[in-house]
């Protein structure tokens, strides 16, 4: 015991300031000092700044009457089961389903996942007849909070560390201190809940404890648990990640031997309160590896394997010897949901669910040991897989029972979720927005843009939006060039095909069909590790939606805007179609840069400031048409762009404000990062629950983009090409097949959606299928 208290203590000081480093050679009560200290609030930042702030916030909020409860269609069950505990209302509730392979629900995107297919459908489903919130997280987004750890733990080489353990419980002790919910349920990815008890409420494993696992004789304890709101769990959280600062060792089973350690640290307090043998520590010993050795490659070493079955005796013997031998367990904070009763024989779930009220529940954690022989379907109300594979239980319905669950298309749950927090924020109806992908482009882009057609064509399939590829041009008064174009490039910028998307988007954007319209060049690729975000989300408010973008000599680049059918949308379409009667830099590009600095003058203006007065335009309009001038003066045009572009950024920060905070009343620009309080960048690679400002992925990632910004491959929404310049099959034939380095995204995938080829095989836009060969 005090072997085992110097250590913890000793590995927590040794953490801190140099100057208390001194302090390692502590007495007995050096776990005691320890926990005060980390009280106190001198423990590291990286344990306990967010900590303070949650706590404060949840304090304040707690004396807060709760909200109106949202109707769900178990409502009735649910508040006839909570009258038996007298309670005044119906606990608030988040499922937290923990992923380890990717962010969101991303084991939905890839159908080789050891997860079922069906296992988020169902959660979603049961989350929403319930009334309760749902949150998909994974150690891509909760990690963010251990990075202190994390650059500690760089110096073994990235060797096998225990992260994403202590990711997912810095998620679940956030989410409760938000002070938002009664409970949290931790479920794993690969667990999925029977639809045999979806009435069944979560809430109900509670019999008065504040942690609530499902009682077991081996294995697996941390899925299907129940944490309660209480300053007890608090504490068990706050201590357990204490465990985190050992820096030169790992737990065994990716950190879940930490918690089984704390377990029997807990109930041994309690025993010792009661004047009785509390926990020694007897199976520390056992429970962490070396992380110096303990790699990927180690931890399949049989010899890890040996130590893992010796943890486990030494912890359920402790365990026996504390709350109690198997079925019969029980502590004051810590509860064991029994699986079976005794009356004469071993009695479980299936043979007394008829009493009333039943001395059982269903189990919360069928893992496959537990799914032996003798196991009923019915006893479960989840199960756990345990990867690779584990069988898969027999649905007994066949859709969720839910009328109001409108999971409609493959990533109807995951837009669901999205626009549960959406729509907090914008005001919309009570309902997934309609959205239709408009993309202007000529036949032969078909073939030249084969993959780029094929992943716009499956990002609408799964998400139920309406998809067009238009090559009609209806452009009229522009002005003309009179000189033969000659190369490809200077074709594919001749000014009536750069202006025709402006005219023929309109129709569709007012046909009250759709409440948003997503406008995409033909070259432009969808990455497949974004697939599952639906693009509505990119609006916070705006009528005109665009990304956000610093200088670069190209300008702000038009391509991956989001509009909505609104008076000021027209006026804006309508009057950068009367920018046609000039020839200006970049064709339509250049008059899409001035049109913007000209609204948000007259906003300014609306407020008392200066406005716009027209000071860049001299420099984007041209005498002769901009495919023409690249292509017989290149170095000029280049010179000329850079010109208009630096007037247009240095009058954009003074209308707008400078990039990354930007703010308009009717054009949205959409943030790339985040600069968060302690001076770190939040991307959209690491939003996640324990940040929840959002950042989007990244809507047009162009060369410049893709060349100096952090990481594309996983940043970026979509990949803009920049026309012609690189297409050439014999320079550039990976970036013609839409391959990216670093990403996943070629044709040589299919789309996730196992519905989608039938639809891909008779879709007109596929190139197998169109007549055309050229407009």
């Amino acid at each position: 015991k005090l072997a085992r208290a110097r250590r913890l203590a000793c590995a927590k000081v040794s953490s801190m300031n140099s100057s208390m480093s001194t302090r390692c050679f502590l007495p007995a009560f050096a776990l005691v000092v320890t926990s005060i200290i980390f009280w106190f609030g001198l423990a590291p930042s990286n344990q306990m700044d967010y900590i303070a702030a949650m706590r404060n916030h949840s304090l304040a909020t707690a004396s807060k009457e709760p909200e109106t409860l949202r109707h769900s269609f178990y409502t009735e069950n649910d508040a006839l089961l909570r009258s038996k505990s007298q309670s005044l209302r119906l606990p608030r509730v988040l499922l937290y389903s923990w992923h380890n392979n990717g962010t969101g629900i991303k084991p939905v995107v890839d159908r080789t996942a050891p997860a079922p297919a069906d296992a988020v459908y169902w959660k979603c489903c049961y989350a929403n007849s319930h009334g309760f919130d749902l949150v998909f997280a994974s150690e891509d987004g909760e990690v963010e909070a251990t990075k202190e750890v994390m650059t500690k733990r760089e110096i073994y080489n990235n060797l096998y560390v225990d992260d994403s353990f202590w990711a997912m419980l810095r998620g679940i002790q956030y989410q409760l201190l938000t002070g938002r919910y009664d409970y949290v349920f931790l479920m794993v990815d690969d667990s999925a809940i029977n639809d045999m008890h979806l009435i069944f409420p979560v809430w109900a494993f509670d019999r008065g404890h504040d942690i609530t696992l499902m009682d077991t004789n081996g294995l697996d304890m941390l899925n299907g648990v129940l944490f309660r709101a209480s300053s007890v769990t608090q504490r068990f959280l706050d201590e357990l990640l204490l465990y985190e600062s050992y820096t030169e060792q790992v737990f065994l089973r990716n950190g879940h031997a930490a918690f089984q350690e704390m377990v029997l640290e807990f109930i041994g307090r309690e025993q010792r309160q009661n004047g009785k043998l509390g926990y020694g520590g007897a199976c520390f010993h056992l429970a962490t590896h070396s992380v110096l050795e303990f790699n990927s490659k180690v931890q399949r070493d049989p010899l890890v394997a040996v130590q893992q079955r010796e943890y486990d005796k030494c912890f359920f013997a402790e365990l026996d010897k504390l709350a109690g031998p198997y079925g019969y367990r029980d502590s004051k904070a810590i509860g064991f949901q029994k699986t079976f009763v005794w009356r004469d024989k071993v009695l479980e779930f299936h043979d007394v669910r008829e009493e009333q009220p039943s001395p059982l529940q269903p189990r919360a954690n069928c893992f496959k040991e537990f799914r032996g022989l003798t196991w009923r379907q019915e006893d479960c109300f989840t199960f756990n897989f345990n990867r690779p594979g584990g069988g898969v239980p027999v649905q007994t319905i066949s859709k969720c029972p839910d009328p109001g669950f409108a999971w409609g298309h493959f990533y109807g749950g995951n837009d669901l979720l999205w626009f549960r927090d959406w729509s907090q924020r914008s005001k919309f109806p009570a309902r997934p927005p309609r959205v239709l992908m408009f993309t202007w482009q000529t036949e032969d882009a078909f073939g030249m843009f084969e993959s780029e057609v094929y992943w716009k064509t499956c990002y609408a399939h799964v998400h139920g939006f309406d998809i067009v590829f238009t090559d009609v041009v209806n452009v009229t008064g522009e002005k003309v060039q009179e000189q033969v174009l000659g190369d490809d490039a200077s074709k594919w910028y001749d000014d009536k095909k750069m202006w025709a998307w402006n005219r023929e988007i309109l129709g569709f954007l007012f046909s009250g069909k759709y409440d948003y319209v997503l406008y995409f060049g033909a070259d432009v690729l969808i990455n497949y590790i974004h697939l599952d975000f639906p693009v509505w989300a990119y609006d916070t408010g705006h009528d005109v939606t665009m990304m956000d973008q610093g200088f670069v000599g190209w300008g702000l680049n038009e391509n991956g805007v989001l509009f909505r059918p609104t008076a000021f949308a027209r006026d804006f379409i309508d009057a950068h179609y009367g920018y046609r009667t000039n020839f200006w830099t970049q064709a339509d590009n250049g008059p899409w840069m001035e049109l913007i600095l000209v609204f948000l003058g007259r906003e300014a203006q609306l407020v008392g400031q200066p406005g716009y007065n027209n000071i860049c335009e001299k420099y984007g309009i041209l005498n002769m048409s901009a495919a023409v001038f690249v292509n017989l003066y290149p170095t000029a045009s280049w010179q000329g762009g850079v010109q208009y572009c630096s007037c247009f950024f240095i009058e954009f920060n003074r209308l707008a404000g400078p990039f990354g905070k930007r703010k308009s009343a009717n054009i949205g620009f959409t943030k790339v990062s985040e600069r968060l309080e302690d001076g770190k960048e939040l991307l959209p690679s690491s939003s996640n629950t324990l940040h929840p400002k959002r950042v989007m992925p990244w809507a047009n990632c162009f060369d410049y983009v893709r060349a100096y910004w952090t990481e594309p491959q996983k940043n970026c929404f979509a990949y803009h090409w920049n026309g012609a310049r690189f297409v050439d099959r014999a320079n550039s034939p990976g970036q013609l097949r839409g391959q990216v380095a670093g990403t996943m995204t070629s044709m040589s995938m299919s789309c996730p959606d196992p519905s989608f080829s039938e639809v891909w095989e008779k879709s007109p836009w596929n190139k197998a299928n169109r007549k055309k060969t050229s407009i």
